[in-house]
């Protein structure tokens, strides 16, 4: 709403500049933009609709909508034929983290990612406007999705990461506050 300030996640305050924080260690986090995978020689046919995973490409008009706001292979264009297609098959070619990102966007629509960039290993977080959750995407074996409450201070379900983990988000988390 006009003249009411955004309470999202990433709203709060822009990204601290490491200059104004001595103590501040963690490098700013950086737009992740996931780029669907090339080389996946798979066309599907579903009516009038053609989807094709080695051009990663669709001929519907949800796909065409999202043309002027993604880069031709960032995952956030997938419209739902290809959300489908990846979800019902296994895919060849097609690595974990990028099938576990689909299914996000599947589940919650396409959101603002961003990276950790830490040496340490990457953490992907993702952040929507109006949102008071950030999730979390770590690889701990397998990916997993942890999601905290931004106004609550507590993470969904009480399941929280790892504590080595847990302790590189609040870095993160203090970023933004």
């Amino acid at each position: 709403m006009k003249g009411q300030e955004d309470k999202s996640f990433l709203s709060i305050r822009k990204f601290k500049d490491t200059r104004e924080d001595p103590g501040f260690r963690l490098p700013t986090p950086a737009v992740y933009v996931h780029r669907f995978p090339e080389g996946i020689r798979r066309k599907f046919r579903r009516g009038s609709n053609v989807t094709d995973l080695e051009d990663f490409s669709c001929t519907c008009p949800e796909w065409n909508e999202k043309a002027g706001i993604y880069e031709h292979r960032d995952i956030r264009r997938a419209c739902s034929h290809i959300l489908n297609i990846v979800e019902s098959r296994e895919i060849k070619g097609l690595d974990k983290l990028t099938a576990f990102l689909l299914e996000d966007i599947r589940k919650h629509g396409a959101g603002n990612y961003f990276s950790s960039g830490e040496s340490a290993g990457i953490i992907i977080f993702r952040t929507d406007p109006g949102s008071k959750w950030v999730s979390f995407f770590l690889l701990d074996e397998i990916w997993k999705n942890y999601s905290w409450n931004t106004e609550t201070s507590r993470w969904s379900y009480g399941i929280a990461p790892a504590k080595d983990f847990e302790e590189r988000i609040e870095g993160i988390l203090r970023q933004f506050v």
